[in-house]
């Protein structure tokens, strides 16, 4: 499974005003997708403000008290970012992470297909809960605001949604960047060597860690992105499509359409 990371007006993506990293894929080799299940349709231009400017007012509800700034994002921005980041890479970040707090976990170099290996991780410690690192990867919504929080609310098609912030975000891939790497990061050149999701065409001697470079340079250049245009970050599932080149229908490598088009 795979999902698209978007970065940038709200609006815009509600409306599906922009091109996913596989129709940019799919425009590149001259081919067209089609969903075989299909995503929410794109809202009305009127629909999607009053639903956006219902989500502010709940949110302001929920924790607009303590944190004011929670709705003043940037809803005009014309440019945008999305990536697409493989589900395979983000648990590797997880994985690469939570062993880096626990270290009596001997970390593999790669996940069995019967899952065997995976490590048999304990409930957040209390260090872990008060970071927040781990609990941001499995947000949905990152929301520019100061204040490092964490709210479970309903998005504008309703569908339950874990929301942090760009500050939290940022706040925990800088913990997870010292405690992995010791803070010896390239966002720019991971995410240009890609992932590996083929083990058998892998010279990769460890493909958990080179996933889980990918996943936070991806995470990390969204963030550095909405963070200069004060947007918000969304995580999209990537609902089950299908390309048809010359007219026949073909699989999706995802590894074709997470890499940087050129």
């Amino acid at each position: 499974m795979v999902l698209d990371i978007y970065a940038g007006s709200m609006a815009r993506f509600f409306l599906r005003s922009y091109q996913t990293p596989l129709q940019r894929y799919a425009d590149k080799v001259g081919a067209k997708h089609s969903f075989l299940t299909p995503p929410p349709k794109g809202l009305s231009v009127d629909k999607t403000k009053s639903k956006l400017f219902e989500f502010k007012h709940n949110l302001h509800r929920l924790i607009g008290e303590e944190y004011p700034d929670i709705s003043q994002w940037n809803d005009r921005a014309t440019d945008y970012h999305v990536r697409q980041l493989h589900y395979a890479c983000l648990d590797s970040l997880y994985i690469v992470s939570r062993c880096a707090y626990h270290l009596q976990f001997v970390r593999p170099n790669r996940i069995d297909d019967d899952q065997e290996n995976y490590p048999d991780f304990p409930e957040l410690s209390e260090e872990e809960e008060n970071d927040g690192a781990i609990k941001a990867l499995s947000c949905h919504l990152y929301l520019p605001s100061k204040g490092r929080l964490f709210v479970e609310t309903k998005d504008i098609l309703e569908r339950d949604i874990d929301v942090t912030s760009l500050t939290q975000l940022k706040f925990g891939l800088g913990i997870i960047a010292q405690k992995v790497w010791g803070n010896k990061i390239d966002s720019e050149k991971w995410v240009q060597q890609g992932a590996v999701l083929h083990e058998e065409d892998a010279e990769c001697e460890d493909i958990v860690m080179h996933n889980a470079q990918y996943a936070f340079a991806v995470l990390h250049l969204a963030l550095g992105f909405a963070l200069n245009f004060n947007v918000p970050i969304i995580l999209e599932f990537d609902y089950k499509r299908e390309l048809i080149q010359d007219g026949q229908t073909q699989n999706i490598d995802p590894v074709l359409v997470d890499m940087p088009l050129n």
